[in-house]
């Protein structure tokens, strides 16, 4: 964002209405925050108004970010509506001048930081995440192993088809061995077993 030029008389002037014991004390007027510290350093000293659209526009958004702070725990610091609404230059705040320097983290994270609540909901999340994590690799596993049992079963089955065609055809060829010479036996003593033989030999 564009940072609008600070006329020094209304700096003087800012300075001058803050320090006074009267304005300190009044509890209707309370602690001066950012944007009326930017209000009073960036409108017209004539009272007509913002010395730029820009200004007015920055002004907003500060009285924004305060009002949206007030259902939140912790209102953000001054130092951090600064930088939120009109940046930073060569490592300094704008509207603070070069004694202010920015924060380096940011204001979400150092919320975190100090709320012991978020602080172990984000444990808790990260605890569930790793739990889920090793309930999967479980639930793999298990597929795995299903899949090689399943694998196991089919040839299982393909082997007892293979022993029972095996089985089948040597009972048979011993049956025939066995039979065969019988039945030449017979025929030579009854005429009709040795058509029997004839047929079974086919």
């Amino acid at each position: 964002m564009k940072h609008c030029n600070i006329i020094v008389e209304n700096w003087i002037a800012c300075c001058e209405l803050f320090s006074q014991p009267s304005y300190q004390q009044d509890p209707e007027v309370g602690t001066p925050t950012a944007a009326d510290l930017y209000s009073k350093t960036h409108n017209k000293k004539n009272g007509e108004g913002w010395v730029s659209d820009v200004a007015r526009e920055n002004y907003e958004k500060m009285v924004e970010i305060q009002s949206q702070s007030t259902t939140e725990s912790g209102a953000p610091k001054d130092v951090d509506i600064f930088t939120q609404v009109l940046g930073t230059r060569s490592g300094y705040v704008r509207g603070l001048g070069r004694s202010v320097k920015p924060i380096a983290a940011s204001s979400s994270t150092v919320s975190i930081q100090r709320d012991p609540e978020l602080v172990r909901e984000l444990e808790a999340a990260k605890a569930t995440i790793e739990e889920l994590k090793a309930r999967q690799s479980e639930y793999d596993n298990l597929k795995n192993q299903q899949a090689e049992m399943q694998e196991a079963q089919r040839q299982i089955q393909e082997q007892l088809q293979l022993l029972k065609h095996n089985l089948r055809n040597e009972i048979r060829r011993k049956y025939w061995l066995h039979l065969v010479p019988l039945l030449k036996f017979l025929s030579k003593r009854q005429p009709y077993v040795a058509q029997l033989c004839t047929v079974g030999l086919h």
